[in-house]
């Protein structure tokens, strides 16, 4: 059986993985990076039986549109959550519905799932086909205080496919949580306003609880206070206790929510012109807006960590039983091939 690593080694986006059997043939997520897809060919594309979608997050589902321009017209599969933030998608089937307890079969392939602790909706899998089990971390974080994690233990596999979007830079998240709370009481201390720019789907309820627990005022946009006031207890160990409001996010000092981690909007980019301070969390894209800002010096970069390191890597390897482990979702962690037979 092979494996095309058609995104997502050795760079941090597209993350996109086809696995080519005899007679089944399927892709685990479909991402974006910079405008650029999944290096893909067009006859990978036309045998696909099924594409699973680990989460919503745009580096792995952003080149669907790809799909259905080759003529992809197959069944899609994700959890609920992850097809409620997506829009509207053509064949698309509920993880769920597929494997009611966890376990089902889909074109006489096995599937295996968990929640893996990255956002809502968001999954690893074990997949059986043709006599090899592959296991797909998905973005993977064990240790968030929202979100619900099955960790994954005593698996045996083939192959794995394993988040380590964080390489050799380990993140610890009760020494982050310390520095942006240290960081943001003494900004509000002084009657100043932060900005967070988040994702519409994902750290921004972590970074929300962690400043109300702190006791600092917060504002949201309506993303935000949707995701907080729809919270699913299945996939959510805990919410922040209410739902806050952007009324007055000017007027009064405290720190803003807005869901767009890259600042691509006009409206984003005109509030962090009104604030004092910026603060990004995740990686911004180079040429993008937030890159920008970070280069110039004119926003913090913090990273919250919701992927794993190589501390979190090697762990989920000792931790069970991979014939062969490729790291991805990391900049620095490359492959030769990025055709990988197992």
């Amino acid at each position: 059986m092979l494996m095309h690593v058609a995104g997502g080694v050795g760079e941090h986006g597209r993350n996109c993985f086809a696995v080519l059997g005899k007679n089944v043939h399927f892709l685990v997520d479909c991402g974006i990076m910079h405008g650029e897809v999944p290096k893909l060919t067009r006859d990978e594309i036309s045998i696909l039986d099924f594409v699973l979608l680990t989460h919503s997050h745009g580096d792995h589902t952003g080149a669907l549109g790809l799909l259905a321009q080759q003529g992809y017209k197959g069944p899609v599969i994700a959890s609920k959550k992850t097809l409620e933030q997506l829009d509207a998608l053509d064949n698309s089937i509920a993880l769920e519905d597929v494997c009611p307890n966890g376990h089902g079969m889909f074109h006489d392939v096995e599937i295996q799932w968990g929640r893996s602790g990255h956002c809502e909706g968001s999954v690893h899998y074990l997949v059986e086909a043709e006599g090899k089990k592959i296991c797909f971390s998905g973005d993977y974080c064990e240790d968030s205080m929202i979100y619900a994690c099955d960790p994954i233990r005593g698996v045996t596999a083939d192959l794995a496919i394993l988040d380590c979007a964080y390489g050799n830079k380990h993140h610890d998240a009760m020494k982050t949580q310390k520095k942006l709370v240290k960081l943001v009481q003494g900004w509000y201390e002084k009657g100043e306003t932060a900005l967070f720019p988040v994702p519409k789907y994902g750290r921004g309820m972590d970074l929300i609880r962690i400043m109300e627990e702190a006791g600092i005022p917060v504002y949201a946009d309506k993303i935000q206070r949707h995701d907080i006031k729809e919270a699913d207890a299945f996939w959510c160990r805990t919410v922040p206790s209410y739902v806050p409001e952007k009324n007055k996010a000017f007027s009064d000092h405290g720190v803003l929510f807005l869901s767009d981690p890259q600042m691509k909007k006009e409206k984003t980019q005109l509030y962090a012109k009104t604030v004092k301070h910026v603060v990004l969390t995740g990686t911004p894209e180079e040429g993008g807006i937030a890159y920008g800002m970070w280069k110039d010096k004119k926003a913090e970069l913090i990273f919250w960590p919701v992927h794993q390191d190589m501390n979190g890597y090697r762990k989920l390897c000792s931790l069970n039983h991979f014939a062969k482990a490729v790291p991805y979702h990391s900049r620095s962690l490359k492959i030769e091939n990025d055709m990988i037979e197992f």
